[in-house]
């Protein structure tokens, strides 16, 4: 707390958590059209057009039928409208009836936790607060941030400002030297990881109920080591019964 009041002492603290110095951070280099590029814009917007354009190269088709709709509506009704005959949405249609789910506001002392869980070295947004103030300073940005999350609830907004990630290149295969090996890495402010924390969890809490034991891609706790033991357990059973399961 000492190092929050004294002026001197809090820049002494903080400015560490704000440096663009990185002991693991290198150097990015290309090789575009036989040109050896080390600017920093350069390379940048080269990452950005690529980045930009590998949705399109995917050549993913839309949804042929989907409907022509009102475009005053707002963006969640406008998206509910234009795939009502969706096969998707006719096939939920039919296994989940007469559910409605709605966000609830959170108490401080849940965002406490979901603070002071959050890991001190987690990278947030340059010139953003970082995950290791708000670990230290909980009790009190703690009200503030429980405050302006209850507001965007009950407002059903958010910040445009939060929404802004900072994209890093990461070289995912082969040769450094070539924009295609690498894939982008988007890194949103701590803020919004502890807005989106608390509202995951409620979604999941509504969700958990209609998803099959057998669901185990992107759910906690499950893993593709529990199907395979299900599945080594089914046919266990079926040697057992002499092939009758």
């Amino acid at each position: 707390m000492k190092n929050i009041i004294d002026g001197r002492k809090f820049c002494k603290t903080i400015k560490p958590l704000f440096s663009e110095k990185s002991n693991d951070r290198k150097k990015i280099i290309l090789i575009e059209a036989e040109s050896i590029i080390t600017d920093d814009t350069e390379i940048a917007e080269l990452m950005s057009n690529f980045f930009s354009k590998t949705v399109e190269k995917l050549n993913i088709t839309g949804y042929e039928n989907a409907i022509e709709v009102d475009s005053s509506l707002n963006t969640i009704d406008h998206a509910i409208a234009k795939f009502v005959h969706h096969p998707s949405i006719i096939k939920i249609k039919e296994n989940v009836t007469n559910q409605t789910f709605s966000f609830n506001t959170s108490s401080e002392f849940e965002f406490y936790n979901k603070i002071i869980n959050m890991k001190a070295n987690k990278p947030s947004t340059f010139n953003n607060i970082p995950a290791k103030i708000l670990n230290e300073n909980v009790d009190i940005c703690g009200p503030f941030i429980s405050r302006f999350n209850n507001i965007s609830l009950t407002e059903s907004s958010f910040p445009n400002s939060l929404k802004k990630a900072d994209i890093i290149p990461v070289h995912k295969k082969e040769d450094k030297f070539n924009v295609s090996n690498y894939r982008p890495n988007s890194i949103l402010p701590s803020i919004s990881k502890v807005f989106e924390k608390m509202l995951y969890d409620q979604i999941i809490m509504f969700a958990e109920k209609f998803f099959s034991n057998k669901l185990c891609g992107f759910r906690k706790c499950y893993s593709s080591q529990i199907i395979i033991l299900d599945l080594v357990n089914n046919w266990q059973e079926c040697l057992d019964n002499k092939g009758s399961h």
